[in-house]
């Protein structure tokens, strides 16, 4: 998502510090949606984007865990989801509050930060990557559009690009075990000896 393109940009800035980079569904739109963005914060509208509204009107608060996991279970975002990571995303993303409830553990305004200086340049940087990449698109996504893919492949030839079938924008958690299979199989493939570790990592 939005890691994806900040972990292209660090690998373009600092390649050292990577044997591969992974860009999972990443937030790269086309240049014409950009552009409207980048215009909107140079009006001042940038607070006014959708996804920043929607992150600062993100309710915070809930009696309980599980009253939690049953409102994130009935809602479209998480519809493909199996309970169990729909039940580590609860788990892991919220913690007691002062008053006996669950709160979230993210911050909605740093969420709404991200969104509103997230940047509107990607397309810039795109053929400057060099580092071994692997590049996963969720089937059904919403976000990494076959438009931007088929530019990223014009862009980047080296990369690889694999669709996760059945799989939206959040594919890690909607199919992870076809996620987490696609990524160690490309890091384990024969060449390069860090990237051969880096895998047996991942299965320990």
């Amino acid at each position: 998502s939005m890691g994806g393109v900040y972990t292209m940009l660090a690998a373009i800035r600092r390649p050292y510090l990577f044997r591969a980079a992974l860009l999972i569904d990443p937030v790269i739109l086309p240049p014409r949606i950009l552009r409207v963005l980048s215009w909107m914060r140079r009006l001042g509208l940038g607070k006014r984007q959708p996804l920043v509204q929607g992150a600062l009107r993100r309710r915070r608060t809930w009696p309980n865990q599980q009253s939690c996991f049953d409102r994130y279970r009935s809602k479209a975002l998480f519809a493909r989801w199996p309970d169990e990571s729909l039940r580590a995303y609860v788990n892991a993303g919220t913690k007691p509050a002062p008053d006996g409830q669950v709160e979230l553990v993210f911050p909605t305004e740093w969420e709404a930060h991200i969104f509103a200086t997230a940047p509107t340049d990607a397309w810039d940087y795109v053929s400057q990557l060099e580092t071994p990449t692997l590049v996963v698109r969720g089937e059904h996504t919403d976000t990494f559009r076959p438009e931007p893919q088929e530019r990223m492949e014009r862009l980047l030839p080296q990369a690889r690009f694999q669709v996760i079938p059945d799989a939206g924008h959040l594919a890690p958690m909607e199919r992870p075990a076809e996620t987490g299979t696609v990524i160690r199989e490309y890091l384990a493939e024969p060449g390069d000896a860090d990237q051969f570790s880096f895998a047996r990592h991942l299965d320990s």
